[in-house]
């Protein structure tokens, strides 16, 4: 019973939300201390736990039935089922795998140190998601009270299923991406060695299929979600609110849901958006090595690598070219502000007058996980580009050593329709990550704002936000008679250096980032260098 008191408390900590990458620092540091008694340790005691319930229960079943006490054996038969299935503990592991394969990771060669471990958990989890069980009255007997009619309560539960299927989807696309990374490295390899320019048909079928189908999937996900509205979209104030649980739900058994969700926001972000483009970049990347060069056109490349950038900048970007995949207006970085203009020097009047602090750290965790999904996945790009790359590094090294003749010819030599393709393919990934570092650098200067107004003047606005609010709920003489109910400025302290921590991991983080993405751009900068020579080649080549 105890056990079962605490999983039901665990709804007011597990929420469909980015908070295990908001509380958790990726970048070891002396307060590295205070973060193992934060929210990633509580997560595994979660998961420690699920597995120790659902272990006993079935004991308590099997000693019930050797003992003939045979009394409500149906009903806890179906308690454990549900226990297997319970949404705190599903929610758990899924926000664990993300948090490991996708926030945490710096390049694609330390994920696969971790992908095969992991790989078995994201099965598991993908198999138990379409029977998860809403576990907020959780218990051995049958619920009387009916919780499950009234609509936020069926609505925060579609939402969090909705938000499962987003992560167990980037979870999945990840898996099968790097199979297909690893089958293009081989027939790029076996290209360029055995200079063979035809098509090479060595890759998995069952793969591509699965990224395809999880295209599709990814689509219908915008139906389960609610999209925000213009309005919001384009006022970066009112969206900060927008994301948040409003005043007058906060103190309700079961809050209704932000006007904005979790799953809205990162469906209508740039996280679903970048998704979908790695996905199509990758798959173009296999069609062009294992079918011929017209699978994937520079006209396609181009676009897809110019929207994975803008997918942080732009507000209206779509295709009119029915080949090529749309993507659609999204929230944007350019929607960004620091605190200098938003403070609080005379009080309120109104939400819409300044930023909500709980609503800034949120967007900037989603563009923060957004960030490190796309260095993941130009990581997984370029790591398929490897063989290119090793080439030219060894022609570079070779006609340090020998005249201009013998450049043209050792150059000639390993050219080919897809080959050059490739190599144009690299020169436009180098492009679009420079622009990836440059948006990061913003994001990070942005969250530093955040955290030097967090240190230095949060609590004395948050001070005189509560003062306000009690001035216009209590009348002045009441105030005269019970001035302990004026919230004193040391009350908000631990509240500002909470959230100067959080703002403080977030830009950790994203200094990881951008650190990795600069380490991608000096491998694919030998590509720019041969820029002229690729162009002279096809130039020959070309002429009768």
């Amino acid at each position: 019973m105890r056990d079962l008191t605490f999983h039901k408390r665990m709804h007011l900590i597990v929420k469909p939300s980015p908070s295990l990458a908001m509380c958790t620092s990726i970048v070891a540091t002396q307060s590295q201390v205070d973060d193992s008694n934060s929210i990633h340790s509580l997560y595994q005691k979660i998961i420690t736990l699920s597995n120790s319930m659902v272990t006993e229960a079935e004991e308590f079943l099997v000693a019930a039935y050797r003992k003939h006490a045979y009394t409500k054996v149906r009903e806890f038969t179906q308690f454990i089922s549900q226990l297997h299935n319970a949404d705190v503990f599903l929610t758990v592991r899924v926000e664990m795998l993300h948090w490991q394969l996708i926030v945490s990771q710096h390049d694609f060669d330390t994920l696969l140190e971790q992908l095969g471990q992991a790989q078995i958990s994201i099965d598991n989890v993908t198999k138990q998601l379409p029977m998860i069980v809403d576990c907020r009255d959780f218990s051995v007997t049958p619920n009387f009270d009916q919780y499950e009619r009234v609509e936020n309560v069926r609505l925060s539960f579609d939402h969090l299923k909705s938000w499962l299927n987003l992560r167990c989807l980037t979870l999945n696309a990840i898996v099968y991406a790097t199979s297909l990374v690893m089958s293009i490295v081989k027939v790029e390899h076996y290209m360029i060695s055995e200079s063979q320019h035809e098509i090479a048909e060595n890759v998995p079928p069952e793969s591509v299929k699965s990224l395809n189908s999880l295209l599709s999937t990814m689509n219908d996900l915008d139906s389960q979600t609610k999209e925000p509205s213009t309005r919001e979209l384009s006022n970066f104030k009112l969206l900060s609110w927008s994301v948040m649980v409003k005043r007058d739900q906060i103190l309700k058994t079961f809050p209704d849901l932000p006007d904005v969700s979790c799953a809205s926001l990162y469906c209508y972000g740039p996280y679903r958006r970048v998704l979908s483009i790695g996905i199509e970049l990758i798959l173009g990347l296999h069609g062009l090595v294992s079918e011929n060069s017209s699978a994937f056109t520079k006209k396609s490349m181009d676009y897809l690598l110019r929207s994975l950038y803008e997918s942080f900048l732009s507000g209206q970007l779509t295709s009119e070219d029915t080949d090529i995949p749309k993507v659609y207006p999204a929230i944007n970085t350019s929607l960004l502000s620091s605190p200098k203009d938003d403070h609080l020097p005379n009080g309120i009047s109104s939400d819409n007058d300044f930023v909500h602090p709980g609503g800034v750290l949120l967007i900037l965790t989603m563009f923060y996980e957004s960030i490190s999904l796309a260095t993941l996945l130009v990581s997984m790009i370029q790591s398929a580009l490897r063989p290119r790359s090793h080439y030219h590094h060894e022609i570079n090294k070779y006609q340090k050593r020998k005249n201009k003749k013998d450049k043209v010819i050792n150059t000639n030599s390993n050219y080919s329709p897809i080959l050059s393709l490739l190599d144009n393919f690299a020169v436009g990934l180098y492009y679009t990550t420079t622009k990836l570092v440059t948006i990061t650098d913003q994001l990070v200067e942005v969250t530093d704002c955040w955290s030097t107004w967090c240190h230095d003047v949060s609590c004395k606005e948050f001070q005189l936000i509560a003062s306000n609010a009690c001035t216009h709920v209590l009348s002045e003489d009441f105030l005269v008679q019970y001035p302990v109910l004026k919230p004193p400025n040391c009350a908000f302290e631990e509240l500002s250096n909470v959230y100067e921590k959080s703002f403080n991991r977030i830009a950790a983080g994203l200094r990881v980032k951008s650190s990795c993405l600069q380490n991608i751009t000096t491998e694919l900068a030998v590509y720019q260098s041969r820029t002229h020579e690729i162009v002279s080649v096809q130039n020959s080549n070309s002429s009768p």
